[in-house]
């Protein structure tokens, strides 16, 4: 599969490249190219050349600290849903897309990145690389967002923000689609504000259409967020409906199969997500504000500091002269509170609220964050001081996020290679395995591939033939009984963690034990962490 093969890749890079190549402040275009959040040009400060050169070194520094930060202690969690990721890019073609389309339309985008991926190899740091390098991507990008909106400084600020942010670190580190979720986004909206601007910019208009599209095939909830964009367009009163209906109906046919896949497709995927509770809540927002793993007092200060930063954003942006400065703080506003307002509403019948689907707003706040922090720096010199002190207290707290997360890290044990090694250590020929759940299935064939195993048990359950995927099916006695049958041992691998989250998942555990006691004798039980290993041997 080569580059050509993804449709307007090459054209969103193209257009990306504009966008750079246009990232410092010009003067007004024509009245009739230009929409309303063009500055005015006596606000306009030609950038001298000594800025383009800091801005430039700031801006090279920021990303490679944001990549020592993300490759840092890379390999040291366990692979889990990231086995789901290596098994799907794994399948043959066939198999790829029924996988995809019986139950992991999720992140689709993001598994065919990563089939191009794993040529590199199989390893944990290979595989979760991928991700580290849209989180960094993600930098320059929020910086020409703050740029777009605000200006220079409150850019450079929210591009700090987001480099040594704990929870943008921790997801840029997981083999998942999140990091690429947020990059996506945050060009979306990149592209949407350089196209008003512009005005008649057919080609960003396109890059947008297309941007947005792939963001929403890597994450479906970034729906979400296109709908803060267009309620934030409408509100406003931007005249594109109508010149650029193509625009919208294009973007409408391409997202839409989103929404059906999500309305028609629904087998439980979600079923192990917590219902809404306000100490959940509660979590999701501790996250946003990288207050992970710093304790109460940690916890309570960084909800503090962001909390305060972007309640101050709000006063300094609505009393603004400024039209633009108005504009961008509605825009990061309604980034913010859409998706988390609509997911907390939709959780309150059906549970979606999980804190890394939420990653996607990070960026809305940080740059909220700079640019109250650049609006106090204008107030004199009290202001610097109050400005300075607010920024290094949140880059402070940011940098003990993230040290406390990489200690948690560092010790945590690697339940699910101790599990692998265990059955491979006393498995025979015609052995049989039942993993409940599947994602143990597949982190157990993930750490058998790199132990190189000759051999592994044949899995009787679940049994998704060629195309395996992350659903739970619930084992009644007479498929467990049928399924063990013509096997002399059998293997089997529960994962706690997972059961006691659903149910309806653990209510089925008994009927594995009665079915397997009706024609086995329990050989030997063992504990791997959060699995229990149990070897059943045919009754003579």
């Amino acid at each position: 599969m080569h580059m050509q093969s993804l449709p307007g890749l090459a054209f969103i890079l193209k257009a990306g490249a504009a966008v750079f190549a246009s990232s410092l402040p010009v003067p007004p275009l024509s009245p009739k190219t230009t929409i309303a959040i063009q500055r005015p040009s006596s606000m306009i400060r030609p950038a001298t050349r000594r800025s383009r050169y800091f801005v430039a070194v700031t801006l090279t520094g920021l990303v490679c600290l944001g990549m020592i930060v993300r490759f840092y202690g890379l390999s040291l969690r366990p692979m889990y849903d990231e086995a789901a990721s290596w098994t799907f890019a794994r399948l043959p073609w066939h198999s790829f897309w029924k996988a995809m389309w019986d139950y992991e339309g999720n992140m689709t985008f993001y598994y065919l990145i990563l089939r191009l991926w794993v040529h590199l190899g199989d390893s944990q740091v290979i595989l979760r690389s991928l991700s580290v390098l849209f989180g960094v991507a993600t930098i320059p990008i929020v910086y020409l967002l703050g740029l777009r909106l605000f200006d220079r400084r409150a850019g450079l600020i929210a591009a700090t923000l987001i480099t040594v942010h704990a929870f943008h670190i921790r997801w840029s580190q997981e083999a998942r689609s999140y990091a690429m979720a947020v990059f996506l986004i945050s060009l979306s909206t990149l592209l949407l504000v350089s196209a008003l601007k512009a005005g008649r910019a057919r080609r960003l208009w396109i890059a947008y259409v297309l941007v947005s599209a792939l963001a929403c095939y890597s994450q479906m909830l970034a729906v979400l967020v296109l709908a803060a964009q267009w309620i934030w367009i409408l509100a406003n009163g931007f005249p594109i409906l109508r010149s650029r209906i193509v625009v919208v109906a294009s973007q409408l046919l391409l997202v839409a199969p989103v929404g059906l896949y999500a309305t028609f497709n629904n087998r439980g995927q979600l079923a192990w997500v917590p219902a809404l509770s306000f100490s959940g809540f509660l979590d999701v927002l501790r996250v946003l504000a990288g207050a992970a793993g710093t304790g109460r007092r940690g916890t309570a200060a960084s909800m503090f500091l962001y909390g305060g930063l972007c309640l101050l954003a709000l006063m300094f942006g609505y009393t603004s002269s400024e039209r633009s400065t108005r504009l961008g703080t509605t825009l990061l506003l309604l980034w913010l509170l859409v998706p988390l307002g609509v997911m907390t509403l939709v959780s309150s019948v059906k549970p979606i609220l999980v804190d890394r689907f939420v990653l996607m707003c990070l960026p809305a706040i940080l740059l909220l964050a700079g640019s109250a922090i650049d609006s106090m720096l204008k107030w004199g010199r009290m202001g610097q001081w109050v400005g300075a002190v607010a920024g290094f207290a949140v880059l402070s707290l940011s940098l003990y996020a993230s040290r406390a997360q990489y200690r948690t890290a560092t010790n945590q044990t690697d339940d699910y290679r101790a599990m692998t090694r265990c059955v491979l250590s006393e498995q025979q020929p015609g052995d049989a395995a039942i993993f409940y759940t599947p994602a143990a299935h597949m982190s157990f064939r993930y750490y058998a591939t790199l132990a190189r195993a000759e051999r592994t048990p044949t899995v009787v359950f679940p049994n998704f033939g060629d195309a395996p995927t992350g659903a739970q099916p619930l084992p009644s006695r007479e498929q467990i009984e049928a399924a063990s049958a013509a096997y002399p041992r059998v293997w089997l691998v529960l994962d706690w963690n997972s059961i006691n989250l659903v149910p309806e998942w653990k209510d089925a555990v008994p009927q594995l034990y009665q079915a397997l006691e009706q024609n086995f004798t329990l050989e030997e039980e063992q504990a791997a962490g959060r699995f229990q290993v149990l070897l059943y041997s045919r009754k003579h």
